[in-house]
């Protein structure tokens, strides 16, 4: 198995404006270290990071540190250097983190269950059994809500939300005001109802270019009665040490309504798999509370749930 986790063990005060460039990131006075700015690395360039030295100090996401590292393919290190990693990091520095994290092939367009409302629906797993009538012929309830930045108030344009459910995903954006609102069956709404939002092509309001962190919400069937308000905190930036810890708890992976074995979904991310191939699919990940949430205990360490796209 592998998936990944990073943990940071001595978080740090230390201001990183104030650091000085090195060929090897930004020098740190105070413990006279480099700290690696991984903030728009991909998780596998992270994993090479890590197996090239196995702790270091960096700069990271909150995010980060909250989703796995799937290693994605093998490697050898054995003749790769320090610094022929963090010549990788400088070439991906003008990447931004997106979500969601998707599999590395050729990627056909999602397959999408066309709704009355603005909103995309992206067809997943039950837990009991497949939805394979169109949505709107089901009685569901009609949410409105409001997507603000938590620190002004701001409204945010063009976020991404998602209502998600081990059934079914629904997906939509905010309007110009931050608004948006989602047709969900009735039969996918229960006590724990998980929303998520994100920050791909978000247009805050006001010239504000921070970034918020990308958010899951849990709201009980009540909170979904009126209109909602959404604060979104500006995404979390940690400095300090850091390492990774191989073979986690294996989540479970759910695809139209069966699990897959977490060893078989990791072998597919290679292409080795004969009984599932990742060819033409992607994933979103969900840790602990949120897996709870949407798939009851058996998802305590987590839960992917592959679509096809």
């Amino acid at each position: 198995m592998r998936n990944h986790l990073i943990k940071l063990t001595q978080p740090c005060s230390e201001d990183w404006n104030e650091m000085n460039s090195t060929k090897n990131g930004e020098f740190c006075v105070s413990c006279s270290k480099d700290v690696l700015d991984l903030t728009n690395i991909e998780s596998e360039t992270i994993l090479k990071i890590f197996s090239s030295k196995k702790d270091l100090c960096c700069k990271i996401h909150k995010e980060q540190l909250q989703a796995p590292n799937v290693e994605i393919n093998e490697w050898d290190n054995s003749q790769t250097s320090y610094s022929t990693y963090f010549a990788a990091i400088l070439l991906a520095s003008a990447i931004s983190i997106s979500h969601p994290i998707e599999a590395k092939e050729n990627l056909l367009p999602m397959e999408i269950i066309k709704s009355t409302s603005s909103s995309e629906a992206i067809s997943h797993s039950a837990k009991s059994r497949i939805i394979a009538s169109p949505v709107q012929k089901q009685d569901s309830i009609h949410f409105e809500a409001i997507v603000i930045f938590e620190s002004d108030g701001k409204p945010i344009e063009n976020a991404d939300v998602m209502f998600v459910s081990a059934n079914l995903i629904l997906k939509t954006k905010t309007n110009d005001d931050g608004s948006f609102s989602l047709k969900i069956p009735l039969e996918l709404i229960d006590d724990q109802n998980l929303f998520r939002i994100s920050h791909v092509n978000s247009l805050p309001h006001s010239g504000i270019t921070e970034r918020f962190d990308t958010k899951n919400y849990i709201l009980s069937k009540k909170s979904m009665s009126t209109k909602y308000q959404f604060n979104v905190p500006a995404v979390i930036t940690y400095l300090g040490g850091a390492y990774y810890i191989k073979n986690a708890p294996d989540p479970v992976v759910l695809y139209k309504g069966s699990e897959i074995s977490y060893k078989h979904f990791d072998k597919a991310l290679d292409g080795k798999n004969k009984k599932f191939d990742m060819t033409n699919k992607g994933y979103y990940f969900f840790d602990e509370n949120d897996g709870v949430a949407i798939y009851g205990n058996r998802a305590y360490y987590g839960i992917y749930l592959v679509y096809d796209k």
